[in-house]
């Protein structure tokens, strides 16, 4: 038995790789349509007949006429081969398969097929002892070398990379112009201009502030530059249709062991449970150094604090100083999960913000008990907009008036009377 050992840099790279494939092949555009439209592939694909043909040799017939010949042979088996199974032997092979050539006409689904091959393997279904896929689409190079004004959005950073490699330094040198320009926010970006500029960007000094509203561009030019969050200290993501690939993508970034990253705006992005849970794998690492993390507005619930909370602790040390989770349906049981992290003696949050999450006098009492088994670090808590009480507040008020508490501000209505927040 063999062992082979990859160390983490060299898995971290593996890792983000398998993660960029999946982004590139989970969606596809269908038959014609060209609004832009894409649904994901799983939900669509259909496993072809796929039937084993002849070998070893080059046919430069045109498609029509390679099947019109091919009619007229015998192929060597008959049988249906699944798409997974393309490099798999036959049982009367005695040599393994290195090369898999698959000609149809147009629109049998040939690209589709290659796309599965390659989601299954990066999703980890299928295909495991094949160590990397690089996936290269002669289509998007054909269109490349006929200018750049007609060429479609490119899938990955591949494209640059393959301009590069062409002497072809066109989008290089609009990237370059434009990052020397003043007028930023006001030059258009394309999708393939914005995967040039998250490479670049990955490649420069760290960035303070990659604010992803501030590019012109679609929402898909604006998750082209999620990578660059890779090389910066503050992420402002808010309202760019974040999917759960994203949150791989971000999770990745926490957990590597050269973030930089120290705030993290995710607000107005249907994130739900099972994002926050694929994000969660990058907050539970000590390598992660959050300390801000805005999470409004994501779709969450009661799961996500058991998650949330968690998470930080596993991190330990937890650096996170304010979390803000207002306008998600968290409830008292989702206060209670926080109240987890909330007393534990290396919890060092100083701003913890729960406006309009359907909450109760019984959370009151859940964070009451946190704060009087770690007094040390919270100084705000914001409570608004769920409808509590005077009456219900009236434990928490005590605590701000305590000295032995650090809590400062707290805030259950709009203008609080009892407490300036």
């Amino acid at each position: 038995m063999a062992i082979y050992l990859v160390d983490d840099g060299l898995q971290e790279v593996f890792d983000e790789h398998k993660i960029c494939l999946k982004m590139r092949c989970q969606s596809v555009t269908e038959g014609t349509d060209k609004t832009g439209g894409e649904t994901l592939l799983n939900a669509i694909y259909t496993e072809l007949y796929i039937t084993e043909g002849q070998s070893e040799e080059v046919n430069t017939q045109h498609e029509v006429s390679q099947l019109e010949t091919a009619s007229n042979k015998k192929t060597l088996h008959d049988a249906p081969i699944k798409c997974c199974d393309i490099f798999k032997a036959l049982p009367d092979q005695k040599r393994p398969i290195r090369v898999v050539l698959t000609y149809g006409v147009a629109g049998v689904g040939k690209t589709f097929s290659v796309q599965k091959f390659t989601l299954d393997w990066a999703e980890g279904l299928e295909n495991q002892d094949i160590s990397v896929v690089i996936l290269l689409s002669f289509r998007e190079l054909n269109l490349i070398r006929d200018g750049h004004d007609k060429i479609s959005p490119d899938r990955s950073i591949n494209i640059f990379h393959c301009l590069m490699e062409m002497n072809d330094l066109s989008v290089h040198q609009e990237i370059q112009e434009f990052l020397n320009s003043e007028n930023r926010s006001e030059k258009r970006l394309y999708e393939i201009h914005c995967s040039a500029l998250a490479y670049m960007l990955q490649m420069s000094e760290v960035l303070d502030e990659l604010d992803l509203n501030k590019y012109n561009t679609s929402e898909a030019g604006r998750q082209r530059l999620i990578p660059a969050v890779r090389n910066c200290r503050k992420a402002l993501l808010s309202d760019c249709g974040i999917s759960k690939t994203h949150c791989e993508v971000l999770a990745s970034a926490l957990k590597s062991n050269s973030s930089h990253l120290i705030e993290l705006d995710l607000t107005f992005n249907e994130l739900e449970d099972s994002g926050l849970k694929l994000l969660s794998v990058g907050l539970e690492s000590p390598h992660c150094k959050l300390e801000i993390l805005k999470l409004w507005h994501c779709g969450l619930s009661e799961i996500s604090c058991a998650t949330l909370s968690s998470a930080l602790k596993l991190s330990n040390p937890s650096r996170l100083r304010h979390l803000d989770l207002s306008y998600n349906k968290l409830q008292d049981s989702g206060v209670k999960q926080l109240c987890g992290f909330l007393e534990w003696q290396h919890s060092q949050l100083e701003t913890l913000r729960l406006r309009e999450c359907s909450l109760s006098k019984a959370s009151c009492t859940f964070l009451c008990s946190a704060l009087e088994l770690n007094p040390y670090h919270l100084r705000e808590l914001v409570l608004s907009r769920n409808g509590l009480q005077d009456s219900d507040m009236i434990q928490l008020v005590n605590l701000v008036n305590n000295s032995k508490y650090r809590l400062e501000n707290l805030c259950w209505h709009e203008l609080s009377v009892t407490v300036v927040c």
